[in-house]
């Protein structure tokens, strides 16, 4: 036998016509990933092959032919991606390169299409998770006893694998506090609860674990992911130390609920305690305080008349002010041009709240927004703010500016660029709306003028009334429907700044 050269030798490659395969340029750009075939031979055609490496094999996205450059969407821009190159002739000689493995952008549009999903089979609590590419991660349980509250790591139960995968958690019992967070890079990426679903979370549960020591069994309180002896624990705002014959007592009589149960571990069963019983004794001493101080004060008061009469007037007053907006609807649209400026909507979006007006915003409604479809869900929120006489607050941003020109550009017919896109979505709605002439009194615009001057409002939209904010938040306000608001302002101001300062520093920093 006898071997003949080929491609695969180094010399080869630069002598012989056919092992000559072209280098790849790869352009990064907002909307496509441009694909360049640089050094190509003269009269030579060659097939590019775009695909996803994936664990189980590659699933292809295009083959293409020819020596032009190529484009794909960036959403098909995932750590994954790779290309493939090759001589049109009889077993030919292939390049593959797979440049995104360490592309941030790419990385964040792979958590962006993944979905984390629990499962309550027969008792039995168990996930799966959905991604494009194999990624190693670990899943975390975790237990959060509010929604807005942090979720605290549950001890031994950290488990690392590959995704996607399908998990059961065999020694954990459902509860409504419990949560799986899939950890990727030191970092949380994705984040499901049980009272997300039917279930709801029960603020008043304490988790109590056991521990096992030369044959005693304690109780300690988890707290920010330690477990603290009961003595010394004030969870809740509940001194623990003096409950801890009375929560011994809860468990032993089967008061508590099961969590969990590790098998062979000095940490044995966690235990889920109500203190409901115990904070309604707390509360209603703390009401019979508060009452008694308040007939003092009232005694006081009726000892100088005048001041009464100002008192109440001034009660009078902010009662009116807090209330201007209770019954309100409003549903904010937004362009979500990065996670700095999204702080900032849902800063503003908070701050309308606390002054009781109901706000629909896709930022809190994301799994819904999954479930439903970006199209149904904004026609469902657009629908419900009109017929109950609300306002629709279009929150225009550099992003959303550019997003209203291609709007504004494309010919009749032609599909949006992001069909799936709830801000895309948004202006399929307003902008005829906006046209036709039938948004006075439905529509407004705000912009924030320290990130885009009023100036660079496109031409249709100046048809809306338009708010430059912070400056002008009373009038902002007063057009949400909120009279005697003017107060505030200020404090709904200050409330943005810190957002209003990370969106700066963001834009400056690109």
């Amino acid at each position: 036998m006898h071997r003949v050269p080929d491609c695969s030798w180094p010399a080869a490659q630069g002598a012989m016509r056919p092992c000559q395969v072209p280098r790849l340029q790869v352009s990064v750009g907002l909307e496509y990933v441009v694909v360049q075939l640089q050094e190509v031979p003269v009269a030579q055609n060659f097939t590019v092959w775009f695909y996803w490496n994936q664990t189980h094999g590659s699933k292809g996205l295009r083959k293409e032919q020819g020596t032009q450059n190529y484009s794909l969407p960036s959403a098909q821009l995932l750590p994954c991606l790779c290309l493939q190159v090759w001589p049109d002739i009889p077993d030919p000689p292939r390049t593959t390169v797979c440049p995104f493995t360490q592309e941030p952008a790419a990385w964040a549009r792979l958590w962006a299409q993944a979905e984390l999903k629990l499962h309550l089979t027969g008792g039995t609590l168990s996930c799966s998770v959905a991604v494009p590419c194999a990624v190693p991660a670990e899943l975390m349980p975790c237990w959060r006893p509010t929604r807005a509250g942090p979720c605290h790591e549950l001890p031994h139960l950290r488990q690392a694998l590959t995704l996607p995968s399908h998990h059961e958690f065999r020694t954990l019992q459902a509860h409504p506090n419990l949560c799986v967070q899939v950890r990727s890079d030191g970092q949380v990426q994705l984040m499901q609860c049980l009272q997300e679903g039917a279930a709801r979370g029960r603020p008043a549960d304490l988790l109590l674990m056991e521990i096992r020591e030369q044959g005693n069994v304690t109780l300690c309180a988890m707290e920010r992911g330690a477990c603290v002896p009961l003595a010394s624990s004030t969870c809740m705002g509940v001194g623990l130390g003096a409950l801890e014959p009375q929560l011994q007592w809860d468990v032993r009589s089967g008061q508590c609920v099961q969590v969990w149960h590790a098998e062979g571990s000095a940490v044995g069963t966690g235990w889920a305690c109500s203190l409901d019983k115990y904070l309604r004794v707390r509360w209603a001493l703390v009401w019979m305080g508060g009452l008694l101080s308040t007939c003092c004060i009232l005694l006081l008061l009726l000892l100088k008349k005048e001041n009464l009469k100002g008192w109440l007037r001034m009660l009078k007053e902010d009662y009116g002010s807090g209330g201007a907006l209770r019954g309100r609807r409003a549903l904010i649209l937004y362009s979500p041009d990065h996670a700095a400026f999204e702080r900032l909507v849902g800063a503003l979006a908070g701050a309308l709240a606390r002054l009781q007006l109901a706000v629909s915003l896709e930022l809190w409604s994301r799994a819904e927004l999954q479930a439903r479809g970006p199209v149904a869900w904004l026609h469902a929120q657009r629908q419900r703010a009109l017929q109950e006489g609300g306002t629709v607050v279009l929150l225009l941003s550099r992003g959303a500016v550019a997003r209203c020109r291609q709007w504004l550009l494309r010919a009749p017919g032609e599909p949006p660029e992001d069909p799936a896109g709830a801000f895309s979505a948004a202006l399929n709605c307003v902008l005829p709306d906006v046209l036709a002439g039938r948004a006075p009194g439905r529509y407004l615009a705000a912009c924030f003028e320290e990130l885009l001057p009023p100036a660079a409002v496109p031409e249709p939209l100046r048809a809306l009334p338009l708010f430059a904010l912070p400056a002008q938040l009373p009038a902002f306000l007063q057009a949400l429907g909120g009279r005697r608001l003017g107060q505030h302002a200020p404090w709904l101001g200050a409330s943005l700044q810190r957002a209003l300062q990370d969106c700066r520093r963001h834009e400056r920093a690109v």
